[in-house]
């Protein structure tokens, strides 16, 4: 029998290309576990009238891991740095709440002491169908890239990367889940 977990999504409203292709995927990724059945929130489910910071706040509470889509728009969103990192750390001390950090774009996140203490979602390039980075880690925006209409260049590699990111979160998981027992 499945486990029932919850995860919420925080990232940048300025990197929602690759915010849509990464849930669509990890939707389609996660459908296929025979560990857990997943749940992703983000904040496209906030209703019309509804305090959006309150809905936000609960949506942490009750998740059971965070994914981040780190760019240096989500690192200089002063919101995504006060009440979703600061809360996301708050819970990893207090529950070992854990968080996964993905490089959607370039940028020093080791600027920031408690993200870079995170073992980010690591993706070589060669894995993926980037030989000029053989062996060099390679961001989500090299792997996914648009055209100037804005449409997604076929990349054989997209479900590669998300399988083995899936495999990655659910192996934390597992761990985390082992050393609290």
């Amino acid at each position: 029998m499945k486990t029932n977990i919850k995860a919420f999504i925080s990232y940048s409203k300025q990197d929602k290309d690759f915010f849509k292709l990464i849930v669509k995927n990890l939707k389609s990724h996660f459908g296929i576990s025979t560990v857990f059945n997943y749940d992703l929130w983000d904040d496209r489910e906030i209703c019309i009238g509804a305090n959006w910071h309150e809905e936000i706040q609960d949506a942490i509470n009750k998740s059971d891991f965070a994914i981040l889509l780190v760019s240096s728009d989500f690192l200089t969103s002063e919101y995504v740095k006060k009440h979703e990192i600061e809360n996301f750390i708050l819970k990893q001390t207090k529950e070992q709440f854990l968080y996964f950090p993905i490089l959607v774009r370039d940028c020093d996140f080791t600027l920031f002491e408690k993200l870079s203490k995170i073992q980010f979602f690591v993706a070589h390039g060669d894995d993926y169908g980037i030989p000029r980075k053989k062996g060099e880690l390679i961001t989500f925006s090299e792997l996914a890239r648009f055209d100037s209409n804005n449409i997604l260049i076929p990349n054989p590699n997209l479900d590669t990367y998300f399988k083995n990111l899936v495999n990655a979160i659910e192996k934390a998981i597992i761990n985390q889940k082992k050393k609290m027992n």
